[in-house]
Order: structure tokens, then C-alpha cells, then sequence
């Protein structure tokens, strides 16, 4: 049941209207099913992205070594911006990482960075309420991590964690 959720909550970020086609947000492609190893009556839905040519920023940032400072402030204002359309749309990330930002071909400049793995995401909190993050990732997580909080405070998670990128 938690993995459908997962999925789902994954699957409804990248379809959203405004989502997307969103340059910095990973492209959706379609679901695929994966037959369980200890049950083969048993298909994990699977969803499948565009390809990221350059992998995730943790990889590309070893690949590369030191980047240029075009490079790299490109790279961190694609990260802004995917993240300021999903805060735009009323959804938190709730899990940005390195891990989770892919490195893609870009048409008309060498690179552009993408926003993936909505799995944890809050997607339309109730803005009077307080609410607690899904899940993280520890080294990643703002001080306030396991606590209720705001729509706003919620929000600031993701920007201390944009932080450490």
C-alpha cells in the first residue's frame, strides 16, 4: 500500500498542468509494472522518466570534478525554479537532494537540471493547517524536520535543503 501511494503521489506531480512540461521538473513518460520476485502474481508499478543523459548532480559533480561557475549557477537556478513552480502549485518536495536533481542534454545550452522523485511530496496541504514531512533524507533534512508546521514552514524545509545543494 505505501509503494502505490508513493507512485501515486510520484504520478500526480509529474501530470500536473502546470508541472508537466515544466523545464526543470522531470519528464513523465508512462507507468510500467515489475513483477515481484517473491510473488510473480504480484506487478510494483514503476514509473518511467525522460532519460537523464548526465545522471543525478551527485554523479555529474563527481564525473566532472570542478565545475565552472556558469555550470554550476546554471544548474543551481534550474534546481530554483523547478522548486518555485512546485511551491507555486501549493507542493512541497520534501526530500531535495542531489540524489534527486538529474542532469539532462539541453537543446540550446549544454546541460539543464530537473527535479525528480515526487514520492514523498505533500501535494496540496491545507494552508491553515500544520503538517509533518513524509520522509527525508537525514543529511538533507532542516533542523525542524520532525515537527508540525506551517504550508510556510514546510516550504523553507525544501529551501534549507536547496541550500545544500
Amino acid at each position: 500500500k505505501e509503494v502505490n501511494e508513493t507512485v501515486l503521489r510520484e504520478i500526480k506531480v509529474l501530470c500536473h498542468p502546470i508541472l508537466e512540461s515544466h523545464e526543470n521538473i522531470i519528464g513523465f513518460l508512462g507507468l510500467d509494472f515489475h513483477e515481484d520476485y517473491d510473488d510473480y502474481n504480484v506487478g510494483w508499478p514503476c514509473p518511467l522518466m525522460e532519460v537523464a543523459e548526465f545522471g543525478t548532480l551527485d554523479s555529474f559533480q563527481y564525473d566532472q570534478g570542478q565545475l565552472n561557475e556558469l555550470v554550476t549557477n546554471s544548474l543551481l537556478l534550474d534546481v530554483t525554479y523547478g522548486l518555485d513552480a512546485l511551491h507555486k502549485c501549493n507542493i512541497i518536495h520534501g526530500d531535495i537532494k542531489s540524489e534527486n536533481v538529474l542532469i539532462c542534454r539541453h537543446k540550446d545550452r549544454q546541460y539543464v537540471a530537473k527535479l525528480s522523485d515526487f514520492g514523498l511530496s505533500i501535494i496540496n496541504p491545507d494552508r491553515e493547517g500544520f503538517h509533518k514531512l513524509i520522509g527525508g533524507t537525514w543529511l538533507w533534512e532542516a533542523p525542524e524536520f520532525g515537527n508540525r508546521m506551517s504550508v510556510q514552514g514546510l516550504k523553507q524545509t525544501d529551501l534549507f535543503s536547496l541550500g545544500l545543494l
